[in-house]
């Protein structure tokens, strides 16, 4: 997970991780209610659903966070994170600091820190 306040270079570590390490670390692609908005594309920037859809999944428990802002909601799936690790990569999370907080104890274990530490150590 990345994350901090605005301006601390979250931006800057998440490009350099994934531009040196494309076959290590992967992004989660999250979905939204809202609609696209100029440049981004289906699928790529966001998996765009209904409000409906959406609001079906939480009660499903399929997302491992989620909010509402300016009358969207945002989330990243279970199951996109679920096929990303499958397939070997450490998915990258870039979202606010208090759901690290109640993320961390479910997303990790020990290996993968591990794992994370001696990437950290190489790269």
């Amino acid at each position: 997970m990345i994350s901090g306040p605005s301006g601390v270079g979250k931006g800057t570590l998440y490009k350099l991780l994934l531009s040196r390490h494309p076959s290590i670390f992967s992004t989660s692609v999250s979905h939204t209610t809202r609609d696209p908005r100029p440049g981004e594309q289906r699928d790529v920037d966001y998996y765009y659903i209904p409000m409906e859809e959406f609001e079906k999944m939480i009660e499903e428990k399929a997302f491992v966070e989620h909010a509402k802002f300016g009358g969207n909601r945002y989330g990243t799936s279970k199951r996109t994170i679920s096929e990303l690790t499958a397939s070997g990569r450490v998915v990258v999370l870039d979202i606010e600091m208090e759901v690290c907080f109640l993320l961390f104890p479910f997303l990790l274990h020990p290996w993968e820190l591990l794992r994370m530490s001696a990437i950290v150590q190489i790269g």
